[in-house]
């Protein structure tokens, strides 16, 4: 896979998250609800996280304007989220790993395809008002 289309596989992940339904964890009151954020590394742009117990996801937003929603299964551990999805329509796995603190969210993604490509960086979230 080349390396310009795994941030677009990142932001699918993010988009899948926010619309179809994933096993997930309870979601704790301090991460339920909507993020905005950034992300950078091998790849950037910008995402909308959806924390939800009916179904978790990321909505991604590649600097060329498409859009991909990925679904997530997520995981948490006091202040610390883990989320991982599979890309729909391909054999690439995202993860997500993330910190809660009083700025927000914010940690690293990894993407992976069936190959062994693989992208990684940092990402940032607000949640929504």
């Amino acid at each position: 896979m080349h390396m310009r289309t795994l941030p677009y596989l990142f932001l699918m992940m993010v988009f899948a998250a926010t619309a179809l339904q994933a096993q997930s964890a309870t979601i704790p009151a301090s991460f339920a609800g909507t993020w905005n954020g950034t992300y950078q590394g091998d790849g950037a742009g910008s995402f909308v996280l959806t924390l939800a117990d009916d179904g978790s996801s990321v909505r991604v937003k590649q600097n060329d304007g498409n859009f991909y929603t990925v679904p997530l299964t997520v995981s948490f551990e006091r202040d610390a989220l883990t989320a991982e999805g599979v890309i729909p329509g391909s054999a690439s796995q995202v993860s997500l790993e993330g910190t809660l603190s009083d700025d927000g969210l914010s940690g690293h993604w990894s993407t992976q395809d069936s190959s062994g490509s693989a992208a990684q960086g940092t990402w940032v979230a607000q949640p929504t008002p």
